[in-house]
C-alpha cells in the first residue's frame, strides 16, 4: 500500500507535468530524445513561451557550469587543513592543571560568600550610578547658576550694539577712570 502524502519519487509514482516537461527538456538538450518526441517537443518549445524560457534557461545554466573551470585542491590541503584544526584545537582548550584548578576553586565556594560577592557587585554598581546621576545634577546646576549671573545681560542683549572698535573702547575707559567716583556717606 502506498502513502499517498510520501514526497519520494520511488514510493510515489505520480510525476506533476511540470517535472515531466523538466525532466523531457534536459533530455532534448542532451540530445537523448528519439528523433520523433524532438520534433514534437520543437513544435511545443514554438507554441509555449513559458516552455521555451525553461529551455533557454537550462541551456544558458548547462553552458555556464561547462564554462567554469574544475576546482581542485593542491596535494597537501588536506593535511595543512587538518594540521591548522588541531593547531587551533589545542590553543583554545586549557591545561589540565588550571582545569582542575578552577573546578575545585568553584566547588569549594561557599553560598553565602558568593551572595556577598553578588551584594557587593551590587552596591558597588548601584553607588556608581548614584554618583553618575549626582555628576550630572551638579552640572546641570552650575548652568543654571551661570544663567542666573549673567541673566541681567540675557534680558539686554536686544538693547546691546556691536561695538565699533578697539579705539571706542578705550575711549570709554578713559572716560570712566577721569570721572570721580561718587561715595556715599
Amino acid at each position: 500500500m502506498l502513502d499517498e502524502h510520501s514526497d519520494d519519487p520511488e514510493l510515489n509514482n505520480e510525476q506533476s507535468p511540470q517535472d515531466a516537461h523538466l525532466e523531457e527538456l534536459v533530455a532534448y538538450l542532451d540530445g537523448e530524445l528519439p528523433p520523433a518526441t524532438a520534433l514534437s517537443l520543437e513544435q511545443k518549445l514554438a507554441g509555449d513561451i513559458a516552455l521555451r524560457k525553461s529551455a533557454d534557461s537550462l541551456d544558458r545554466t548547462w553552458k555556464m557550469l561547462g564554462a567554469m573551470d574544475e576546482a581542485s585542491a593542491g596535494g597537501d590541503f588536506v593535511s595543512r587543513t587538518l594540521d591548522s584544526i588541531h593547531v587551533l584545537e589545542s590553543a583554545t582548550t586549557a591545561p589540565a592543571g588550571i582545569t582542575l584548578t578552577i573546578q575545585k576553586f568553584c566547588s569549594d565556594l561557599h553560598p553565602a560568600t558568593v551572595l556577598l560577592w553578588l551584594a557587593v557587585g551590587f552596591i558597588g554598581t548601584a553607588s556608581g550610578l548614584l554618583l553618575a546621576r549626582a555628576s550630572e545634577s551638579d552640572r546641570q546646576q552650575s548652568s543654571e547658576i551661570e544663567i542666573l549671573n549673567n541673566l541681567d545681560l540675557l534680558q539686554n542683549y536686544k538693547n546691546m550694539r556691536p561695538v565699533p572698535d578697539l579705539q571706542f573702547l578705550k575711549e570709554v575707559q578713559q572716560a570712566t577712570l577721569s570721572q570721580p567716583s561718587e561715595q556715599s556717606p
